[in-house]
């Protein structure tokens, strides 16, 4: 059976009591250091952090069922990996992942030298890499690719939330992405012998 705080995150339209009261806690500091010596604009800008921090932290949250249909037959564009901001070394395929359903179980990868391919297994947003595998190719630069290649290994789970895609570890954020708008193919199986 999962704990109180646990039910709470998997339901739609419920807050993420955990972040919600990270929140608070870094919020009661900012207060309390800025307006010590003024109590009545310390009381209005209390009462307005907490009308900010309930709209932000509990509006329309993605039940996680909801994020693992988003996530499906999307190419997620790499923005961010492990503090290194996306660059782009091949100008006609850019940094992605993509979570296909054409390969079920299986995902893919690129980071400007080798496809990565993986094998996954997924429940709502718990993800985890089982067995990945990549191209032998040596490029000169690789830092996005051995980044991305680590990260994957290491991960248990993602989240999405406007249009972005977090490649999470716990709480920590290990890659991010966003949502490609543009027209793309889907990676089939390769069946020898098959057209």
């Amino acid at each position: 059976m999962l704990d109180p705080v646990k039910q709470n995150y998997h339901h739609v339209g419920r807050c993420d009591v955990e972040v919600l009261l990270e929140d608070l806690l870094i919020l009661s500091h900012l207060i309390i250091g800025w307006f010590k010596n003024n109590e009545r604009i310390m009381k209005w800008n209390v009462l307005l952090a907490v009308i900010i921090l309930g709209l932000t932290a509990c509006g329309d949250r993605l039940s996680p069922e909801e994020q693992e249909r988003m996530l499906m037959d999307e190419r997620w564009l790499l923005q961010e990996v492990r503090g290194t901001e996306n660059y782009q070394l091949d100008e006609h395929r850019p940094n992605h992942v993509m979570f296909p359903t054409t390969i079920p179980g299986e995902a893919r990868a690129f980071a400007g030298c080798n496809t990565i391919s993986m094998r996954i297994n997924l429940s709502g947003t718990d993800l985890e890499v089982e067995q990945m595998i990549r191209g032998r190719k040596e490029c000169e630069d690789m830092l996005l690719e051995n980044k991305l290649f680590e990260v994957l290994d290491e991960i248990d789970g993602f989240r999405i939330s406007n249009g972005t895609m977090e490649l999470r570890q716990g709480r920590r954020t290990l890659a991010t992405f966003e949502r490609d708008t543009t027209e793309f193919f889907l990676p089939q199986r390769w069946t020898p012998g098959g057209d």
